[in-house]
């Protein structure tokens, strides 16, 4: 449920244009279409859900020279864009599960365009748990890699960092070895070795005995100490009036933040 003050700012900000308004106007024909709409619309994001819908066939080299001729001149124009596109779709002898570039449906053209590819694992409809990796990105960090969570219940998602330190800020600053495990897509040995590094370094402390696993035994419970989040979660420290969990909803990786002047993709697979 979107709070009313919220929804007022939406209904302000949020202007949203159907693909079928735009009639025979696809990049092919138009590459100008998307920069002439941002400026028509005095807008300085475009979201697009859909590359394929820009143009008549994204696979063909054709299509492609478009698309990237056409978020080009946008991008040039001062327009930030973020798209979504679909993985290739499984065959008999190859997995597509969005693990490289290749993995993404379409021409090559996708990849040159855009400063910042993002994919999310094909799963099974209903997965709580996606895998999230950065395959390109241009602002000279390192790649985000992660897991996405979903509560289906509440229709929330949060992002989960793939870093060990990360990963437990994320689920709220404490976690057992089995839900860093799930999290994380790492083996659970990996994951007792770390944090045993960690613990030497005063990052994490133990609490014994607390936190249930599933299978009739206790298992302890990681904590993120006041060290590690003064030397890692600096940011954290600014909401001290906000509850951990709240804090963490509204959290984005560093490396996403801000608008900036490429354009960036996320192709959803299964999501």
């Amino acid at each position: 449920m979107i709070p009313e003050s919220e929804l007022q700012l939406i209904n302000k900000r949020l202007r949203i244009v159907s693909f079928s308004t735009l009639g025979d106007r696809k990049l092919e024909n138009y590459p100008y279409t998307l920069r002439n709409m941002a400026k028509g619309l005095k807008s300085s994001w475009l979201i697009i859900d859909g590359l394929d819908k820009l143009v008549k066939d994204a696979a063909t080299t054709d299509s492609g020279t478009a698309l990237e001729a056409g978020i080009t001149y946008a991008v040039e124009a001062g327009i930030n864009i973020v798209a979504t596109t679909h993985l290739k779709k499984d065959q008999r002898e190859k997995s597509y599960t969005g693990s490289s570039i290749g993995d993404i449906y379409g021409t090559s053209k996708i990849a040159n365009v855009f400063g910042s590819i993002i994919t999310l694992s094909s799963g099974e409809a209903g997965d709580q748990i996606v895998q999230f990796k950065q395959l390109k990105n241009v602002v000279g960090t390192n790649p985000v890699v992660g897991s996405v969570r979903h509560n289906h219940h509440e229709h929330k998602s949060f992002f989960v960092q793939g870093d060990l330190l990360g990963a437990i800020r994320d689920l709220g600053g404490s976690a057992t070895v089995p839900m860093l495990d799930e999290v994380m897509n790492s083996h659970a040995n990996t994951i007792r070795k770390d944090l045993s590094v960690q613990e030497s370094s005063g990052m994490v402390f133990k609490e014994k005995g607390s936190g249930g696993t599933g299978t009739g035994s206790i298992a302890p419970v990681w904590h993120l100490t006041d060290l590690a989040i003064h030397t890692h979660f600096p940011q954290d420290l600014e909401s001290s009036s906000q509850s951990t969990s709240q804090a963490v909803t509204e959290f984005l990786p560093p490396q996403l933040n801000g608008a900036l002047s490429t354009s960036h993709a996320v192709h959803n697979g299964g999501f």
